[in-house]
């Protein structure tokens, strides 16, 4: 990355003498460098990123103009420079590098306003009302409107507007133009000065546990439910809709007036000369289809061009052998007329189905499917159904895996792996790794993982062949296919919430679930109910942070102030009484102590109600304390060190600690005096056996893997499919 300081030791006659280096291109761009569009190579998703040259700037020309010729190639420049990694060090992604250029934008435009021609005629005497600016407070009173990571990526581009102009390194400068002053003499200085005066981020609230739950529960419903009867009812529509489109052509129905209606305002132009035609005989389109009733970007539609052409041909005087063929075509379509009824080719589709739909029962079942598309009125339409099941689909890769929201955006389609003791997910990891092309890391994955995947890979088959994309969870929209992009996947999960009525908590309070607090809610569930809740490298590890921090800093909120010791001495008095009591059916040799010990407190004609006092009581003597697992509780206490099972024989020692070493399901449930498990952690245990009966039939395993898992399906069975009892 540039440093002023690199520079400042050459002489100022030098440093502002340099010569200027032929502009190169961005890595990944396709097609002319003077282009008013410029398009990139598809990266981790299949969709074409594109950064537009036609912004319309503060001196009323757009930036691609002529008037705006050395400012068009000074942003050029710059985006080349952060995408190539010149400016900042490293390269930057397209998106990045777009939004890096779009603030230079923003400083350019402050420029054009203070009345100077370009940026090296920007006097220094108007450094810090740039830099007011720059941080959203333009008197310099009123404290800063931006945030502090948009204030520092803008002071940034002050300083490499100096580097890379004033200061070249190497054979000349990078820029055709920029600052002739410093306005900070380190990169540190830009960001010390954006943290002092910008507002506070904060960190992503963590969305409420029962929202959480209640959203996977709907999308786990939709996936192991209903998904097969929604896929085969689209494929079916899918295949009847070219049949029915034929016979519309067969009987030559006409399209909808809607083309009529633009060519007859067209017609009405030539005379009236609307609000919606400027001066020199250009048709805004924007303003067009607000005219009549229609949105904006309608005006933008491929259908309106040959009209539109036609009709500013008229307008600026064609030639009368183009003028006629021109009136011809507006003539021609104004003349199209509504067909009979109300009759298209959905409409037909949905009969042929026999909508409306039901299917199987369940509380978030979306039935009865009435329409082939868009729901309305109320009423589920197919392809919404379509899009909610994408978004169940989502929702269960995200949460139960814990990977970046572009991680698992950019999982391909084979990314299933079937293991010797189950299934396991190829994931690319970009942050830490190879940021381009990402590493791939295989980790293992519920079964619930496994099957919204194989819901994916049929959902979107069509997508992908029209696509010719390996990507996962590329799908179908109205603007064509592709893996959608962060606001588009943002909605998508709003949309699902809201229509399954997950979304609200406490009161009646509702919260708008994001995509990422998906990967905030894992850490959460690690943290509250997994027993490596304070093993932060651990977790660090799985999460593929780049540093111990960040994991800290997601977990802060819950581990601040004694809340895991409140909440653990309140786990031990509800699960120790109620399983002394007889109130909850439990197994192990911890649950079994627990009971006998009530027993003798009845004996004794204790009145029942005294009985938690008494538990409570020796809970206490021995500093009792419950410690979650996936597969169930481990009672610890003074004595449960000289008989824990994780510890070695001759590191068994009264009073010691609860060792840190990492826990197994075999070693816990073999006979470990510490364990106690409920009917809450069943499924682990039949999961268990189901995985390790598997490896145990499979020939080709290790001999010592299958007599492993016949001693691992001996401890599963003894703990969890049969009925929970606790036996004395």
């Amino acid at each position: 990355m540039l440093e002023l300081n690199d520079v400042q030791r050459r002489p100022t006659k030098t440093l502002l003498a340099g010569r200027v280096l032929p502009e190169t291109r961005p890595h990944g761009l396709v097609g002319d460098l003077n282009a008013e569009h410029w398009e990139f190579e598809p990266g981790k998703r299949h969709r074409p990123l594109r950064m537009a040259w036609t912004r319309m700037m503060a001196n009323g020309y757009r930036l691609n103009a002529p008037e705006n010729a050395a400012f068009w190639e000074l942003g050029r420049r710059y985006f080349t420079a952060v995408r190539n990694g010149i400016a900042t060090g490293k390269p930057l992604s397209v998106r990045t590098a777009t939004y890096y250029t779009y603030s230079l934008f923003i400083i350019i435009d402050f420029v054009m306003r203070s009345g100077v021609s370009s940026m090296s005629a920007f006097p220094k005497r108007l450094q810090e009302p740039l830099l007011a600016f720059l941080a959203g407070r333009p008197d310099g009173a009123k404290p800063a409107t931006k945030k502090e990571p948009t204030i520092r990526t803008r002071f940034d581009i002050v300083r490499h507007l100096y580097l890379l102009f004033a200061a070249p390194a190497g054979d000349g400068g990078v820029l055709n133009d920029g600052l002739r002053f410093a306005a900070f003499s380190s990169r540190h200085e830009a960001v010390a000065l954006a943290k002092l005066i910008g507002q506070r981020t904060g960190t992503t609230p963590d969305a409420p546990p029962e929202v959480v739950f209640n959203t996977l529960g709907a999308a786990i419903e939709y996936v192991a439910i209903h998904a097969d009867q929604i896929i085969d009812l689209a494929h079916t529509a899918q295949r009847l809709r070219p049949e029915v489109v034929r016979g519309v052509k067969a009987n030559k129905r006409r399209p909808p007036n809607r083309l009529s209606q633009v060519a007859t305002a067209l017609l009405q132009a030539l005379v009236e000369r609307p609000a919606w035609v400027d001066p020199s005989g250009r048709v805004l389109k924007s303003d067009m289809a607000r005219s009549l009733g229609m949105k904006a970007s309608d005006g933008y539609k491929r259908r309106f061009r040959s009209l539109i052409a036609a009709a500013e041909q008229l307008l600026n005087g064609a030639k009368r052998s183009k003028a006629d063929e021109a009136r011809l075509v507006l003539v021609s379509a104004a003349a199209t007329k509504k067909p009979d009824g109300d009759y298209f080719p959905g409409q037909a589709v949905a009969r042929r189905l026999g909508l409306p739909f039901t299917g199987k029962s369940g509380q978030f079942a979306p039935w009865p499917i009435v329409y082939v598309g868009s729901s309305l009125r109320g009423k589920a339409g197919l392809g919404s159904v379509l899009t909610q099941l994408w978004t169940a689909s989502y929702l269960i890769v995200a949460a139960f895996m814990g990977d970046r929201q572009s991680e698992t955006m950019a999982i391909e389609v084979d990314c299933l792996i079937q293991g010797l003791d189950g299934c396991y997910i190829k994931t690319p990891k970009f942050k830490t790794r190879n940021t381009d092309g990402g590493s791939i890391v295989v980790e293992p994955c519920p079964q619930v993982v496994e099957l919204a995947i194989r819901v994916l890979q049929r959902l979107g088959a069509p997508a992908r062949a029209e696509a010719n994309s390996d990507k996962l969870f590329c799908i179908s929209h109205h603007l064509g296919v592709s893996v959608p992009m962060e606001t588009e996947l943002r909605s998508r999960v709003l949309r699902f919430t809201k229509s399954t009525k997950t979304d609200t908590f406490g009161d009646g309070e509702t919260w708008k679930l994001a995509p990422h607090q998906l990967r905030r809610f894992f850490v959460t569930a690690w943290i509250n109910y997994y027993e490596y809740g304070r093993h932060f490298k651990a977790l660090s590890d799985f999460l593929d942070h780049a540093s111990l921090g960040t994991t800290v800093r997601y977990g802060a909120g819950i581990v601040r102030g004694g809340v895991i010791s409140r909440a653990q001495k309140n786990l031990t008095n509800s699960i120790l009484s109620e399983v002394a009591l007889g109130n909850i059916f439990a197994k192990g040799p911890a649950a079994r102590n627990w009971v006998r010990f009530a027993e003798r407190l009845r004996i004794r004609a204790i009145p029942k109600d005294q009985i938690p006092e008494w538990l409570a009581e020796r809970r206490d003597r021995s500093d009792h304390n419950v410690f979650p697992m996936p597969w169930g509780y481990c009672i610890w206490s003074k004595l449960a060190g000289s008989h824990a099972q994780c510890l070695d024989k001759e590191e068994r020692v009264l009073g010691i600690s609860r060792p840190r070493n990492r826990k197994r399901a075999c070693v816990c449930g073999n006979g470990c005096p510490n364990f106690l498990t409920t009917e809450v952690f069943s499924a682990f245990w039949e999961h268990a056996v189901e995985r390790h009966e598997r490896l145990a039939a499979n020939a080709s395993a290790p001999l010592r893997y299958r007599e492993a898992s016949k001693l691992a399906i001996r401890i599963a069975n003894s703990l969890g499919p049969a009925p929970m009892e606790v036996s004395l």
